[in-house]
């Protein structure tokens, strides 16, 4: 699990609200806060694994958020998937043909239309992700 979350913990403060505590966190990837990012030390392990697997193998890296750099990373791997949550809503992008694939999250719904829940992903036997997601 690639940690990706590089920010001081101001948010687990004592006394702060609920609703602060939410602005806080939303504020972490937007412009009121740094993007989400691997450090050279997760970078270099990362490149230093990959370097073990064939490109052609399925791959599966889970991180809490779905970093930009990992499509960069892992473009040219066949099959790979980034899963991630921090989202807290299911949803599937693509970069660099890399598959990033959001869950959805048990708790802290940040928008209105978002539920708890809990997803769960089957490994086809082509190495493809089949997710579901349940609320």
């Amino acid at each position: 699990m690639l940690n990706t979350v590089q920010q001081a913990d101001f948010w687990s403060a004592d006394r702060i609200t609920a609703q602060e505590r939410m602005l806080a966190a939303a504020g972490l990837d937007r412009e009121c806060g740094r993007d989400f990012e691997l450090d050279a030390t997760q970078r270099q392990w990362l490149v230093g694994e990959l370097s073990r697997v064939s490109a052609d193998a399925p791959l599966f890296v889970f991180a809490h958020a779905g970093v930009a750099e990992l499509g960069t990373l892992l473009e040219g791997r066949r099959g790979a998937t980034v899963v991630h949550g921090h989202t807290h809503r299911a949803m599937t992008s693509w970069a660099g043909g890399v598959q990033f694939q959001g869950m959805l999250a048990t708790a802290w719904p940040m928008v209105a239309e978002s539920r708890c829940g809990y997803g769960l992903i089957e490994i086809r036997p082509d190495a493809s992700p089949v997710v579901s997601h349940f609320g």
